[in-house]
C-alpha cells in the first residue's frame, strides 16, 4: 500500500488559501460583467503587465509565466520551485514589473524561501526573499539577484540593523506584495509572521526598527534604503534595516496598491476584531499602525495583557495611527487593498474610487469621499473570489482567481462595463454523463440567464460527436458510439451577446465506484489516516495512481487548501491544533479510469469536542480565549487538542471594589498558552481585593499603596491633574473620566478616539488614560491629557496609582461631587 504524509495547519491570514467554502455566482452592479483573460493556470497568485503588452503571472508553487500581447495562454518563463516553500499560505505571492521597464527590464518576485530542500513545503519556520530577475524580449531570464532576505542560513536570529532577514516562522501573514513606484523605488509588505491561534510575543517585533517583520518597506531597485528614511534619519548606512522602513505596526499587509499622484492603499488583515484599510502617505513616513497592541483603534484582546503593550499604551493615543476605514473581522475576513480607478470606460461617479476587496468575505467595495470628510464604503461585487485585484493597462479592474479545482483551474479575469448589454450566463446539466452505449442523455440549460433581462434566450447545442446541432432549452441526444465527447452549449441574448459552457459525456464507459474510509472525528495535534480505493467496470480495481486527494479545512465560511498528494492509496493527516471547534475537514477523493471517466467520494471529519469552563473568583473578570474576550463565567464547547491562549486582566472592578490577579488554577501566568485536554475541565482566575484609599486622604494600610489626590481640571489644554504620595516611589498613575451614570451604564472618555463613548458602557470597566509624572516635593504631580476639548456637563474622576512594589490604590470622586465643565 502506498503511503503519504499530509501536514495541514490551518491558520487563516486572510490570504488566498482562505477560500470561500460555498461558491456562488459573482454579482456586479447592472452594466458590469467579468470576462476570462487567461485560463489553465495552477494556483496563480499575482499578475503584472510590461509596457510592450506582455502579461506576467506567478503561481504559488514558484512558477513565473508569460502571456503574449493579446494571447490567452501562458507559457513558462522561470521555475524557482526548489527555492520556494508553498506550505499553507506561503509561496510565490508577489510580482511587480519595473516602472521604467524599457531602461530597466526587471521583474520582482516575492516569496517564502525553502530552508529545507530535502523536505520541501514543510511547515517548519522559514524566511522570505525578494528576487530581481532581468528578462529580455524573447522571455529569457538573463540575470537574478536577491535584493532582500539574503540571510538564509536558518530562521531569523534576533533583529539587528545589519541582519537582512525577512521572518516567515508562521504559516501565514509574512510577505505578500511588491510594487514598483514611478520613480523606480520598490515598496514591499511584510507581516509579523507570528502565530494565528494564540498570543505570540514575537508579534511585538513589528515595533522593532531593526526588524523587517510587520513593516512597509521602501528600497531602491538594488534593495538599499533611501535618503530621508524616517526611522533613523541620522544613519547614512543604507544597507541597515532601519533605513529601509517606511511604516511599522502591521499584522498582515498582504495586498496594497499605489495611488496615482502618490499614496498607498494598504489592507491589513485582522486577528479577532477589525479589518483595516490604511491610506498611507508615500512622502511622510515613520508612522506606527499599532499591531499587535492595537487592532484598529481598540486595545487588542490577549495582547493587551503583555507588559510591552502596557508600555505602548503609556505613550498615549497619538503614538499609533488608526485606520482610514475598518470593518468587523467576523467570519475571518481577509482584506486586500486595491487600485484607484482612473479610466473612462466605467460610468460617471467611478473615477477616483479607491477599490478594496476581501477574499474570505467574497466581496469588492469602493471607498468614495463622504460629505462630512473621510470615506464611505459602497458595495461593488459579491460572491467574488480573487487573490489580487489589479488595474490593467486599459484601466479595467482585473483579478487573479486562485481556482478551487486543482491543476489548471486558476485564471486571470477582467471586470468591464457593458453599457447595459452584459453577456448571458450559460449553465449546462446532463443526465447521465456515462454508461453503456448507445447512451441516451438529457440536457438542461434552464439555469442559464441574462443579467440585463434580455429574453428570450436562444440555445445552440454541439453534442461533440459530429451530429447536427441541437436547439432548445432541454434537448435529448443519443450517443451511438463509445468514446469521450465534449458537449457545448451556446446561449445568445436578443442583442447578440453570447456565452458558452461545456460538459464531458462518456458513452460506453461507466464511471468507477469510489470507496473512502477513515475516522469521523479527529483530535488536534494527533494523526488520523484516510484510505481510498476504486473499482471500474471496464478496468477492474484501479491503481493508486488513479486517485486524486483533496483535503480542505473548513472554517467560519472559508476553506484552507493544502498541497495534497496524488497517486497514493492512503494519506496520514497531522490534524490542526490552531483552530477551534468551528472547523472541520472535508476530504474529496477523485478516481479516474483509463478512459477519463471520473467519480468522486467526499467525507467529513469533525473535531472531537469537550467543555472548558472558564471562571473567575470572584466572578465578573473579563477573560480572553484565543483573542476573544468575555465576562466570566463562560462554558466553552471546544476542540480537544486546540492550542490557544487564555488571559486574565491584572485588575478588574466589581461594584466599586478593585481586585488584583493572583493566579490561574492550572498554574499559568495571567496570559499563557493552553492546550485543551481530552476531559476538558475548569480554569479559574483567582483575584484578591486590594483595598483602597479615599479621596479625603488619611493614612493607608501598610500594603494599600500610594495616596492619591485630585487637584483640578484645565479646559485648555484639556487635562486632569493631581498629586500622589508613596513611601517608596509612584510608578504609574492611570486616570479615567466618565459622564454621569445611568443605572449600571456610563459614558467613558475614550482616549484613542478623543471623545465620549457613543453608547453607554459598563461603569465597572473604566477606559484608562496613562498620566505623565513629575516630581513635587515628597510626592509626584500627575497630569492626564484628554487630547481634545471635553463637552460641557458633569463628570466623575477615577484614578489609580501603582508603587514600585506593585501595590495599588484607588481614588474616586465622592458621591455627589462632580467636575462641572462649562464652555
Amino acid at each position: 500500500m502506498n503511503l503519504s504524509r499530509l501536514v495541514i495547519l490551518a491558520a487563516c491570514a486572510a490570504t488566498f488559501l482562505c477560500v470561500p467554502a460555498v461558491a456562488g455566482a459573482v454579482t456586479y452592479p447592472a452594466g458590469f460583467e467579468e470576462q476570462a483573460v487567461v485560463g489553465g493556470l495552477t494556483r496563480p497568485t499575482n499578475v503584472a503587465w510590461a509596457p510592450d503588452g506582455r502579461m506576467f503571472v506567478v503561481e504559488k508553487d514558484g512558477l513565473l509565466k508569460v502571456v503574449a500581447p493579446g494571447g490567452s495562454a501562458a507559457s513558462l518563463v522561470l521555475d524557482i520551485n526548489t527555492r520556494v516553500n508553498s506550505a499553507h499560505d506561503r509561496g510565490l505571492l508577489g510580482l511587480a514589473v519595473d516602472s521604467q521597464f524599457a531602461q530597466h527590464p526587471y521583474l520582482y518576485l516575492l516569496y517564502t524561501y525553502e530552508l529545507n530542500p530535502m523536505t520541501p513545503d514543510s511547515t517548519s519556520p522559514m524566511v522570505s526573499q525578494l528576487l530581481r530577475v532581468r528578462i529580455d524580449s524573447a522571455d529569457q531570464v538573463t540575470e537574478q539577484k536577491v535584493l532582500l532576505g539574503t540571510y538564509t542560513s536558518d530562521v531569523c536570529p534576533a533583529p539587528a540593523d545589519t541582519l537582512d532577514c525577512i521572518p516567515s516562522e508562521g504559516l501565514s501573514h509574512s510577505i505578500g506584495t511588491v510594487r514598483s513606484a514611478p520613480d523606480g523605488t520598490l515598496w514591499v509588505g511584510s507581516g509579523d509572521a507570528a502565530s494565528y491561534s494564540y498570543v505570540d510575543p514575537v508579534a511585538l517585533r513589528t515595533y522593532d526598527e531593526q526588524s523587517l517583520a510587520g513593516k512597509l518597506i521602501h528600497v531602491d531597485r538594488n534593495g538599499l534604503g533611501l535618503a530621508g528614511h524616517p526611522f533613523c534619519p541620522g544613519d547614512s548606512e543604507l544597507s541597515h534595516v532601519c533605513s529601509k522602513l517606511h511604516a511599522k505596526g502591521f499584522r498582515n499587509p498582504f495586498r496594497f496598491a499605489l495611488r496615482p499622484g502618490g499614496g498607498i492603499t494598504l489592507g491589513d488583515v485582522g486577528w479577532d476584531q477589525r479589518e483595516e484599510i490604511d491610506l498611507i502617505s508615500t512622502t511622510s513616513g515613520g508612522v506606527s499602525y499599532g499591531w499587535p497592541c492595537y487592532e484598529g483603534i481598540t486595545q487588542t484582546n490577549g495582547y493587551k495583557g503583555l507588559a510591552a503593550c502596557e508600555a505602548e499604551y503609556a505613550k498615549g493615543p497619538d503614538a499609533h495611527r488608526g485606520p482610514d476605514h475598518d470593518y468587523p473581522h467576523a467570519g475571518s475576513r481577509s482584506v486586500m487593498g486595491g487600485p484607484t480607478y482612473t479610466g473612462t470606460d466605467y460610468p460617471a461617479g467611478y473615477s477616483g474610487s479607491i477599490f478594496f476587496s476581501d477574499y474570505s468575505g467574497a466581496f469588492i467595495k469602493r471607498l468614495v469621499p463622504s460629505s462630512g470628510g473621510g470615506y464611505t464604503a459602497q458595495d461593488f461585487a459579491s460572491g467574488w473570489a480573487g487573490v489580487a485585484l489589479e488595474s490593467a493597462p486599459d484601466q479595467n479592474l482585473t483579478y487573479v482567481s486562485f481556482g478551487t479545482g486543482g491543476t489548471g483551474a486558476g485564471s486571470v479575469r477582467r471586470i468591464v462595463s457593458t453599457a447595459g448589454n452584459a453577456s448571458p450566463l450559460a449553465t449546462i446539466h446532463a443526465t447521465p454523463t456515462g454508461g453503456p452505449a448507445p447512451l441516451d442523455v438529457s440536457f438542461d440549460a434552464s439555469d442559464s440567464r441574462d443579467p440585463d433581462g434580455d429574453v428570450p434566450l436562444s440555445y445552440s447545442w454541439n453534442f461533440g460527436d459530429g451530429s447536427p446541432a441541437g436547439a432548445g432549452v432541454a434537448p435529448s441526444h443519443t450517443y451511438a458510439e463509445t468514446g469521450n465527447y465534449t458537449a457545448r452549449l451556446t446561449v445568445t441574448d436578443r442583442r447578440g451577446k453570447s456565452a458558452s459552457a461545456t460538459t464531458m459525456i462518456t458513452p460506453g464507459n461507466t464511471p468507477p465506484e469510489v470507496t473512502l474510509t477513515g475516522p469521523s472525528t479527529y483530535r488536534g495535534g494527533e494523526t488520523f489516516s484516510l484510505a481510498g480505493a476504486a473499482v471500474d467496470e471496464q478496468d477492474g480495481p484501479l491503481p493508486p495512481g488513479a486517485l486524486d486527494w483533496d483535503v480542505r479545512v473548513i472554517h467560519a465560511g472559508h476553506e484552507h487548501f493544502a498541497a495534497t498528494p496524488d497517486g497514493v492509496a492512503q494519506i496520514d493527516v497531522d490534524a490542526i491544533s490552531d483552530h477551534d471547534a468551528d472547523s472541520h475537514y472535508r476530504v474529496i477523493l477523485t478516481a479516474t479510469d483509463s478512459d477519463g471517466a471520473t467519480a468522486v467520494q467526499t467525507a467529513v471529519v469533525n473535531p472531537e469536542t469537550t467543555t472548558v469552563r472558564l471562571r473567575s473568583a470572584p466572578a465578573g473578570a473579563s477573560l480572553s480565549w484565543g483573542g476573544t474576550s468575555f465576562v466570566a463565567p463562560r462554558d466553552l464547547t471546544t476542540a480537544i487538542g486546540y492550542h490557544t491562549s487564555v488571559g486574565a486582566p491584572a485588575t478588574f472592578d466589581q461594584a466599586g471594589a478593585l481586585f488584583d490577579f493572583l493566579n490561574w488554577s492550572d498554574g499559568g501566568s495571567a496570559l499563557h498558552d493552553y492546550t485543551v485536554p481530552p476531559a476538558g475541565g475548569t480554569l479559574t482566575a483567582t483575584y484578591a481585593d486590594e483595598g483602597g484609599v479615599s479621596q479625603s486622604g488619611g493614612q493607608p494600610r501598610d500594603d494599600a499603596g500610594p495616596v492619591l489626590r485630585f487637584t483640578g481640571f484645565d479646559a485648555r489644554p484639556a487635562r486632569l491633574r493631581g498629586l500622589a504620595f508613596d513611601e517608596s516611589r509612584v510608578r504609574v498613575v492611570h486616570v479615567a473620566l466618565r459622564a454621569r451614570a445611568r443605572g449600571s451604564k456610563c459614558r467613558w472618555w475614550l482616549p484613542a478616539k478623543k471623545r465620549l463613548s457613543a453608547e453607554p458602557r459598563s461603569c465597572e470597566r473604566p477606559r484608562w488614560l496613562t498620566a505623565s509624572l513629575s516630581r513635587r516635593g515628597d510626592g509626584v504631580r500627575w497630569t492626564a491629557k484628554l487630547g481634545a476639548p471635553v463637552p460641557k456637563g458633569g463628570y466623575r474622576i477615577l484614578a489609580q496609582a501603582v508603587d514600585a512594589a506593585g501595590n495599588r490604590s484607588r481614588l474616586r470622586s465622592r458621591p455627589g461631587t462632580l467636575i462641572r465643565i462649562r464652555r
